[in-house]
């Protein structure tokens, strides 16, 4: 899995204009419309795209925008390696302070993720794929390996020698609900950030998540406190 290199500042530094392309039902977005008429970027509709899927023009990049990352239009605007963004990209480029389109090489449905780095351990090989998928459409990258590198470490078991690695550089361990959980809010108008408290807290491992406790030689009033504390902990 290869980290999505992205550029928030590309559109500025590209000698080509921007121009968005409304495909499918994005067309009938008229509140993306006039987000885009504000942001001064020149805009145009179409039923497929195809017409603008155009290698070598010189004067326009293309991004399109799809209302949703399935479907026949958008396998066929990813085979041609377009550009593809939602329309809650444009909110949050609406709600930015330097107003530029996010420049990335992969679909970008939301925003956010960006700037996180995020690896994946002791999940299944389908679940690696779904959750490296959906990190990526929320402008994620993703690791392999647990370096200093790694904001968060998603995993379904809190041991292994590689999340000891993780606890000792300090890195936030997080069970796989909270990829799950951001996709499933990605269609918020607001924008908003995957470590913003009310969406990481909730998935974080408490500190006796996945041990056993044993009490040897304490009263039995102390032990009964401590069960009642433990599940909390």
């Amino acid at each position: 899995m290869e980290s999505a290199e992205f550029d928030l500042n590309m559109d500025t530094q590209c000698s080509l204009k921007t121009r968005v392309c409304l495909v499918g039902s994005s067309v009938e977005n008229e509140d993306l419309k006039r987000k885009l008429t504000e942001l001064d970027y020149p805009f145009v509709s179409s039923e497929t795209g195809a017409e603008y899927i155009q290698q070598d023009d010189l004067q326009y990049e293309t991004v399109f925008v799809l209302q949703e990352f399935n479907g026949e239009l958008y396998e066929k605007l990813k085979t041609y390696e377009c550009r593809i963004i939602s329309p809650y990209v444009i909110n949050y480029v609406s709600a930015s302070i330097n107003k530029q389109i996010p420049y990335f090489h992969r679909p970008l449905y939301s925003t956010c993720m960006v700037g996180l780095t995020i690896c994946f351990i002791h999940l299944t090989k389908k679940e690696m794929k779904q959750c490296a998928d959906i990190g990526h459409w929320m402008g994620g990258a993703i690791r392999k390996d647990i370096t200093e590198k790694v904001d968060v470490l998603v995993t379904n078991s809190p041991h292994g020698i590689r999340y000891q690695r993780a606890v000792s550089f300090g890195i936030p361990v997080v069970k796989e609900g909270w990829v799950h959980h951001c996709w499933k809010e990605r269609h918020r108008e607001t924008p908003f950030k995957a470590t913003d408290d009310i969406f990481f807290i909730p998935f974080k491992f408490k500190p006796f998540d996945g041990c056993v406790l044993n009490f040897f030689g304490f009263e039995g009033r102390i032990i009964g406190a401590c069960l009642r504390f433990a599940p909390s902990l």
